[in-house]
């Protein structure tokens, strides 16, 4: 059983210990790859859901891929081209 959040207005060290003990207990995690640096906090995760995934850079797929690799989990990337269009910075890789 979890604890409630803090109340609005809390400190931050209760909040980031909250997040911290989800994240430790989470058997699946739905987030977008901006808000990955937080999973170094997380257990393995039986699965891993990233929205905005045309949005990522190799590094930030690359560092979602490790934290389920290490847990034998699946990863599923989710994202609509229509509503955030891929990254794409190489002029060649664009055309």
């Amino acid at each position: 059983t979890h604890k409630r959040p803090p109340h609005q207005g809390g400190s931050s060290k209760e909040f980031n210990a909250f997040r911290t003990q989800l994240l430790r207990d989470a058997k699946t995690i739905i987030a977008t790859h901006e808000s990955a640096e937080a999973l170094e906090h997380a257990a393995p995760v039986a699965l891993l859901i990233i929205d905005e995934a045309g949005q990522a850079h190799e590094l930030m797929a690359a560092m979602s891929l490790d934290s389920v690799i290490r847990s034998g989990g699946h990863l599923v990337l989710i994202g609509d081209p229509k509503q955030l269009p891929p990254t794409v910075l190489s002029r060649k890789a664009a055309d």
